[in-house]
């Protein structure tokens, strides 16, 4: 459907191509006089002041502005089957046709208003440097979830030029050492780069086509504990409680500042000697025993069940 239209199908010459051209630029010279006008009156021209500014009449100044929209769509639509042509050759690149072909028409138009007679060229000459550059910057943009570095993606095309010259010689399955080889570059290189550019996929995706069921559904939360694990820590958490009552007072509460027992937050040996007044040492001293008496009651209060969850 994109090139249904006749007026697709018909080839310019170069005398007609360069006679449009002519009232395309004169149509944008009278745009730029608008433009100026605007800027000078603060506000929309009429077409008679529009008009005297340019130096011809309102009726010539509607000619003229119509002869150029329809000059432009007529080049537009000439070139139309050289934008298809681009855009099939980057297929597969992470956008679908529709788009590719979308951002080719933008870049194609954007030729338009920079082309000058005085280029040297054909008009299509220089329009397809602009219809692939918008095809290029579309992929690199729009082609994936996390952009990727321009060199990159000349790397991944050079990757695909290679994987593809390889199946013409007649190696239908190719390794990536016969790929590596072939794009001049070395295997760890190529695994490397294949690691870097994996495609992230959607949680939100379904895992069978004929079915609802999410990736997000069948995922485990590893943030979330188990219940099971969970009801053992609360556990040993008692048990702790219980076994600290060994301790005297002061043993109790250095042991639970030395660990961050209740606040989570540990606390060295010089803290803990301002808090009772006491030298690092001493603290020191107090803890070495604390941590043998709870060593010697381990097993009377059954903390050896909680191995797995400590080591």
């Amino acid at each position: 459907m994109f090139l249904w239209g006749p007026e697709t199908k018909q080839l310019l010459t170069a005398k007609e191509e360069s006679e449009l051209i002519v009232k395309i630029q004169i149509s944008m010279k009278l745009q730029e006089v608008k433009h100026q006008l605007q800027i000078q009156f603060a506000h929309e021209p009429t077409s008679v002041e529009w008009a005297e500014a340019a130096g011809i009449t309102s009726r010539e100044l509607k000619s003229q502005l119509l002869s150029g929209k329809s000059s432009r769509e007529k080049l537009i639509n000439a070139n139309l089957r050289m934008v298809v042509h681009i855009a099939k050759q980057y297929q597969g690149r992470g956008l679908n046709l529709q788009d590719l072909l979308q951002e080719g028409s933008m870049g194609l138009m954007k030729s338009v208003e920079k082309f000058k007679p005085q280029a040297g060229c054909r008009f299509p000459t220089y329009a397809y440097w602009w219809i692939r550059q918008s095809v290029r910057k579309a992929i690199f943009q729009h082609s994936r979830t996390i952009r990727l570095p321009e060199n990159v993606y000349a790397l991944l095309s050079k990757v695909k030029d290679a994987k593809k010259e390889c199946i013409q010689q007649g190696n239908r399955y190719p390794t990536k050492e016969d790929i590596a080889s072939c794009a001049g570059m070395s295997v760890e290189r190529l695994q490397n780069l294949l690691s870097n550019v994996r495609t992230p996929l959607s949680m939100q995706q379904s895992v069978w086509s004929d079915q609802d069921t999410t990736f997000q559904e069948i995922t485990a939360d590893n943030a979330i504990e188990a219940p099971e694990l969970s009801v053992s820590k609360q556990l040993m958490r008692r048990h702790i409680r219980g076994l600290l009552n060994v301790l005297s007072p002061k043993e109790r509460k250095i042991i639970r500042l030395r660990f961050g027992i209740g606040d989570g937050k540990p606390k060295s040996l010089s803290e803990i000697g301002t808090v009772f007044g006491l030298s690092k040492e001493r603290v020191r001293q107090l803890e070495t025993r604390a941590l043998y008496k709870l060593k010697q009651n381990l097993n009377k209060h059954g903390l050896d069940a909680y191995s797995d969850l400590l080591f």
